[in-house]
């Protein structure tokens, strides 16, 4: 067994597979991980002074991300131009690992990027207890800026 991105899952699948095994995921969420795995992070700094640049690096990423979804051939093909020596058939499969994760039940209720309190709340408690930090060392809430999410 191992702890992996689910973008690991092709290369073992082949692994696996010529030793006439099968690969088993146990998605976070099926062990009861109820948080986010993936956000964005910006300084206060950066914040404060170019509120502008943080806005628009939002709408490209999201855009990004909505053009990676529907356009899986594009995503290998851009990571093959920068990284020569990776193999596109692969890189595919393993971006092919995370629309489910990206657009979903809870992302088409919640809104595409959207940090919902109770999903940030979950998401601190995960992390302090894995980091052993007390809960109250932080009030997750005050850390999050939603009017930098494209509406």
């Amino acid at each position: 067994g191992t702890i992996a991105w689910t973008t690991a899952a092709p290369p073992f699948v082949k692994a696996l597979g010529g030793q006439g095994k099968a690969l088993s995921i146990l998605p976070w969420s099926e062990a009861g991980f109820d948080g986010y795995g993936y956000s964005v992070f910006a300084s206060e700094k950066l914040i404060a002074g170019k509120p502008d640049v943080v806005k628009r690096f939002a709408k490209a990423f999201i855009a990004a991300e909505k053009a990676a979804l529907q356009n899986p051939d594009d995503v290998a093909k851009a990571m093959v131009e920068i990284f020569p020596e990776m193999d596109a058939a692969l890189v595919k499969q393993q971006f092919l690992t995370l629309p489910a994760l990206i657009d979903n039940d809870i992302a088409r209720r919640d809104g595409f990027g959207a940090l919902t309190k109770v999903g940030v709340a979950k998401t601190w408690e995960w992390t302090a207890k894995a980091q052993g930090i007390a809960l109250d060392k932080l009030a997750p809430e005050q850390t999050v800026d939603r009017s930098f999410i494209p509406q």
